[in-house]
């Protein structure tokens, strides 16, 4: 049954690694599990009925991850990898913390599932999230946009700093609205599952 999970989150979401299987199927991560699931995901690669087996795929910095055995990827990203690999340990926080959600990366959000979009972002203050939320975000219908918001260079005391820039936009352009965007830190995100709005109340992802 866990191996079913992984291979349906990389069907969705192209590749896996170690640390997003261990949000996956634990909702947690420490250097213990990572062994585990990498011993996991190893084994994975042996499996003989090839419709169920993963491969390796690499990129030029040399960063592993798995992926199908009949996917047509060859290669990992180099530039976005890190923001690509972090994006997917949040998804695999909310399916745990969630259930199982079909995910969606054909979208102009990271990733879809229904009528609810991610964003993982770790930029800087400029006028990009605000042009974002405003194209996106702020039209009529039922949707809900979940930002995971992190730093460039995985600063934890600095995510906050992006949290609350990005609540400033929101209380600005969708107060009417306080729960069409909801958000949280990354690293907090791993280890509680919980989203907020920008009153900093707790809410539920589903819309």
């Amino acid at each position: 049954m866990k191996r079913q999970i992984i291979r349906q989150f990389i069907d969705q979401m192209e590749w896996i690694t170690p640390d997003n299987a261990s949000y996956l199927i634990d909702g947690d991560f420490s250097p213990t599990l990572y062994r585990k699931w990498q011993k996991t995901l190893e084994v994975m690669t042996f499996t003989q009925n090839k419709d169920k087996a993963l491969r390796k795929v690499k990129n030029t910095g040399g960063s592993v991850a798995y992926t199908l055995y009949r996917s047509k990827r060859n290669g990992l990203p180099y530039n976005n990898y890190w923001h690509d690999r972090r994006l997917r340990n949040c998804m695999a926080k909310f399916i745990h913390t969630n259930g199982n959600h079909d995910l969606d990366l054909n979208t102009y959000a990271d990733t879809q599932a229904g009528s609810l979009y991610f964003e993982f972002d770790s930029g800087s203050e400029t006028t990009e999230l605000i042009d974002k939320i405003k194209r996106y975000y702020c039209g009529q219908g039922v949707c809900r946009a979940i930002f995971f918001m992190a730093h460039r260079d995985n600063i934890e005391r600095l995510e906050k700093n992006r949290l609350d820039y990005l609540f400033d936009i929101v209380a600005k352009l969708l107060r009417h609205k306080p729960n069409r965007v909801l958000a949280n830190t990354y690293t907090s995100y791993l280890k509680t599952g919980k989203l907020y709005n920008f009153r900093r109340e707790e809410k539920s992802p589903t819309p």
